[in-house]
């Protein structure tokens, strides 16, 4: 975070799968927001396909997820 911050990114956005649980919290601790979850059976057994968004810089959009995924957008990780 440090790293993209001093790059001069605007936000990051992290992909996960809702049975990480260790990374959710971590991501959810870092101060991300899950912006988007989906059922998906890509990996295999279905599993809820998550996107995380922090934002950086002040005055970044809030986009609501990207393109069509903007379901979820603004949902905080369960405990």
């Amino acid at each position: 975070i440090d790293h993209a911050r001093a790059a001069g990114c605007a936000e990051l956005v992290l992909w996960t799968i809702d049975v990480l649980v260790a990374a959710r919290k971590i991501y959810a601790e870092a101060g991300f927001v899950l912006e988007h979850a989906e059922l998906t059976d890509a990996l295999g057994d279905p599993c809820m396909d998550e996107s995380w968004r922090l934002v950086l810089a002040e005055g970044v959009p809030d986009r609501g997820g990207h393109g069509d995924r903007s379901q979820g957008h603004g949902h905080k990780a369960p405990g």
